[in-house]
């Protein structure tokens, strides 16, 4: 990664979301930009083109929310 590159985590899966995001709260080389628990209601949305995975359609009409971290290393 570049020297001041973004890292853009999406992911439907509540657990992993939580973990990584203790991690990151806990690193002080790691700098948090975005964080949010709905992808798709949030701000963010028209960031990434509206693009949607199939995987994160199946999982949305399962109920479940897109969960979103951008970050980048100190």
């Amino acid at each position: 990664m570049t020297p001041k590159g973004h890292v853009h985590f999406k992911t439907d899966n509540t657990g992993l979301y939580e973990y990584t995001f203790e991690l990151f709260e806990n690193r002080d080389d790691i700098v948090i930009f975005k964080n949010t628990r709905d992808f798709y209601q949030s701000e963010w949305k028209d960031d990434h083109h509206g693009i949607m995975t199939r995987y994160e359609k199946m999982f949305m009409e399962k109920g479940e929310t897109i969960k979103y971290i951008e970050f980048g290393f100190k």
